[in-house]
């Protein structure tokens, strides 16, 4: 997924869990793509939430 991001644009699809963000963060990746995850989820807040660590 990394090997995904542009370096030049800092963007990236394929996110579904929050150790994906933190790895995404870490190489400083800071947008992100997160439709599927949301798509799939029962409470699309509650994951938003989960995924980027509201909670």
């Amino acid at each position: 997924m990394l090997r995904l991001a542009s370096s030049d644009k800092g963007f990236s699809s394929g996110i579904f869990t929050a150790e994906d963000v933190k790895l995404m963060r870490n190489n400083q990746v800071h947008a992100f793509l997160v439709g599927e995850a949301f798509m799939r989820a029962d409470d699309p807040g509650a994951e938003l939430a989960q995924i980027f660590g509201l909670l």
